[in-house]
């Protein structure tokens, strides 16, 4: 609905606030359950382009220096979850673990996101 939204105003760059707004009440999709609604987790929105022209672009020159590494291996460990094949591979070799992890993050890379065409479907249901 919203993306239906924005390409009727042609793709414009907009940014607006959530509070009190249409958009602010929308369920958050990740945490329906919980009833938690966009303006729950943001002050507002910025709308820059179309979904279908995103490219995702992991990594930042530097982020993570040696200093951090055993903290970013342990944060990773936490966000895995104890007993995860991820953990075990972790823990059997912390230091290239950390090595892998420094390299993730700092190194840039850019791709495309996905096939968007069954999501631009879906969408223009409702510009109809």
């Amino acid at each position: 609905m919203w993306d239906a939204a924005f390409e009727l105003s042609k793709h414009r760059p907009v940014g607006f606030d959530l509070h009190n707004a249409p958009f602010g009440v929308t369920k958050y999709y990740s945490n329906l359950e919980q009833n938690i609604r966009y303006s729950d987790i943001a002050d507002g929105l910025i709308f820059y382009k179309p979904f279908y022209q995103f490219a995702a672009t992991i990594g930042i020159p530097n982020v993570v220096d040696d200093d951090f590494l055993d903290e970013l291996l342990n944060r990773s460990i936490i966000v895995s979850d104890e007993g995860s094949k991820r953990t075990i591979k972790y823990l059997k070799s912390p230091e290239n673990s950390k090595k892998n992890l420094k390299e993730y993050y700092n190194n840039v890379r850019t791709f495309d996101c996905e096939n968007y065409r069954p999501m631009k479907s879906e969408f223009k249901k409702w510009l109809k």
